[in-house]
């Protein structure tokens, strides 16, 4: 609880995060993806002032059922030679965070991470991928992306609860028997048109939300957890 005794408010909470990088980067900004339900929506800490913030690799929190998840969350936009009028905000272009992720997912950088935080804290880590496919109705992602998902949890580099809701066809028919975020991504690359697909990571470890609100969580090994990420968030 705070000083006052009141239960924290995920507003709090996700200025809390924000909190240990004010020392080293002013720019570090928390937003909500909806500021009029600023209790309920996701929070993202963004390296930069700029919005949106599509580009950039992000810290996030989002409230899950009676869970409370921290974690990064990376974007892959369109391919900007499609040329077929998509509008410039949601065009990949050199400066976005996505080729350094991508770089640590096809070097295996990044299931290692995951594996470090299994063991260094005993706790799964939580994966959702959400697509949006180009077409000709709309190009809108944030339209799109949430008709197709993928999610689970790697505990002791092993896939568990592993769910999707998908519209691909039957292009990625044995997505279920991946591994690891390495083998999915091959995956997708090998079976799907990649270039018109917009990608929406999220890697993230959650806590008891009651726990979380009374703040009787150590946000430190919150901090130490998510800082695993740290050389993905750069201007």
């Amino acid at each position: 609880m705070d000083s006052k005794g009141e239960k924290m408010k995920l507003k709090q909470i996700a200025h809390k995060i924000q909190s240990y990088y004010d020392y080293e980067n002013t720019d570090f900004v928390a937003r909500p993806y909806n500021r009029f339900d600023s209790e309920k929506t996701t929070w993202w800490i963004v390296p930069s002032k700029e919005w949106p913030a599509y580009k950039f690799a992000k810290f996030v929190i989002f409230d899950e059922d009676e869970r409370i998840n921290f974690g990064v969350n990376v974007e892959k936009g369109y391919d900007e030679n499609l040329g077929i009028g998509i509008a410039k905000k949601y065009n990949l272009k050199s400066d976005w965070s996505w080729y350094d992720f991508k770089a640590n997912i096809v070097s295996g950088k990044l299931d290692s991470i995951v594996s470090d935080i299994n063991q260094e804290f005993d706790k799964n880590v939580k994966f959702r991928l959400l697509i949006g496919i180009l077409n000709s109705q709309s190009n809108d992602p944030e339209v799109e992306k949430h008709s197709n998902e993928i999610s689970f949890e790697i505990k002791n580099n092993k896939v568990i609860n592993f769910d999707q809701d998908l519209d691909l066809g039957n292009e990625l028919s044995d997505i279920d028997q991946v591994n690891n975020i390495k083998e999915l991504y091959n995956l997708l690359v090998s079976k799907t048109s990649i270039d018109f697909l917009w990608l929406d990571f999220y890697i993230a470890v959650s806590y008891d939300k009651k726990k979380i609100f009374e703040d009787k969580i150590d946000f430190d090994e919150i901090h130490h957890i998510i800082k695993k990420f740290d050389y993905l968030l750069k201007k």
